[in-house]
């Protein structure tokens, strides 16, 4: 099989709610190295344009494991729930088909051993007589008008109820290998980011050596062609050089031999005699 499940549902009423459920379903405890833990058809996402619709829908139905059927009254109206429904009920068993309750109602009589159809809105009437227990729906009626679904905590418990028994798992189990999981690619996307930091250092310091590398190369370069070597260090620049540098503009160049030429000198003092 192709598809672990197919998604059957109304797009007036729940055009939101049913991509949440795929890809929720999708990821639940994914191994972070796969794409996706399994595979979940929508017509929408599975479906490219197509000139006969319903032949793909039908070799999508043929390639699928699990019918879920996302129950609501404008499902129950709907001729492509029903008819998608039909299909299931001609070549498979309701023994592989889940019942999504996202809006309306749905009551079990237990004595009559089938639904209740006088309180029953939210399923199609194709459904009387199929099934000889009570069936375990998931109730999602609280998750329709909700903007983002997948970000409430009981979505997660929800898909945990959708993916058990697709995956032929313990509700338990199931839920530990999907928080191992999800710890798991955490601590992966960590040491990924932290290789990549390292990796984008390294690559920063080996741009910024040939940088300086190419600095001194155009440097000996300019040096050659003046012919003169390029001065490695810095000369110490004297203090006479320091002075003449400073030296306002127009005044008279002097030399500091002539400056101390021009300056008065002084005689040492002469040794007075002492008086007898």
């Amino acid at each position: 099989m192709v598809y672990r499940a197919f998604i059957s549902y109304s797009h007036d009423a729940d055009d939101r709610l049913a991509p949440a459920i795929q890809v929720g379903l999708s990821h639940f405890a994914k191994p972070w190295y796969r794409l996706r833990s399994i595979k979940v058809f929508r017509d929408k996402a599975g479906l490219a344009a197509n000139p006969a619709l319903w032949p793909a829908i039908e070799h999508a139905l043929n390639d699928s494991e699990w019918f879920l059927l996302m129950a609501s009254p404008q499902a129950a109206r709907s001729q492509w729930v029903c008819r998608e429904l039909q299909w299931w009920l001609d070549h498979r068993s309701v023994s592989r088909m889940l019942l999504l309750l996202t809006q309306g109602e749905a009551s079990w009589d237990t004595g009559a051993g089938d639904f209740d159809w006088n309180h029953t809105n939210a399923l199609p009437l194709i459904l009387r007589g199929h099934f000889k227990d009570e069936p375990q729906w998931v109730d999602l009626r609280w998750a329709r008008d909700i903007a983002a679904p997948s970000r409430q905590p009981d979505f997660r418990a929800t898909l945990l109820d959708i993916a058990a028994p697709l995956l032929g798992r313990a509700k338990d189990e199931l839920d530990g290998e999907d928080i191992r999981q999800h710890r798991r690619t955490k601590r992966i996307a960590i040491a990924a980011g932290l290789v990549f930091s390292v990796l984008l250092m390294s690559v920063a310091f080996f741009m910024r050596i040939s940088s300086i590398r190419t600095k001194e190369s155009s440097s000996r370069a300019m040096a050659g062609e003046s012919g003169q070597a390029p001065d490695p260090q810095p000369r110490a620049v004297s203090p006479a050089r320091v002075r003449r540098s400073a030296r306002p503009p127009g005044a008279p160049a002097y030399t500091d031999a002539a400056a101390r030429r021009k300056s008065p000198r002084r005689s040492p003092p002469r040794p007075v005699a002492p008086r007898t």
